[in-house]
């Protein structure tokens, strides 16, 4: 529901739910590209993954320090919903080499810091 929040509030909520993340655990994203975003009442901004993947470079244009301690895991895109299972499936699978395919994408987050004492 990261769409569902302004620039401001996702970066925030990122790194709050790193701080209570314990170590090795992960964070699971799941948002509409921004092609499906608007669709829907109640979305601010989308979130591409390259927009997230910024949030965790040390150098970067934006106006933001860099989330340290997120990386990102994988990420899996699928294809708008349809009742009939085998074409859900196909569009899932097509959706992974064809970008206008995807309608929306899921995206794990792994904390890889040790813990200080």
């Amino acid at each position: 529901m990261i769409e569902q929040h302004s620039p401001d509030e996702a970066y925030s909520m990122l790194t709050e739910m790193k701080r209570v993340l314990k170590s090795g655990g992960a964070i699971i994203l799941t948002t509409p590209m921004p092609s499906t975003v608007w669709n829907t009442f109640g979305h601010v901004k989308p979130y591409p993954p390259a927009s997230i993947k910024k949030l965790f470079r040390d150098v970067s244009r934006e106006s933001f320090d860099p989330i340290r301690g997120l990386e990102i895991e994988s990420i899996f895109y699928y294809g708008r919903w349809s009742k009939n299972k085998i074409i859900f499936l196909a569009k899932m699978f097509l959706s992974q080499f064809i970008p206008a395919a995807r309608a929306s994408y899921l995206m794990i987050l792994k904390k890889n810091e040790k813990k200080q004492a």
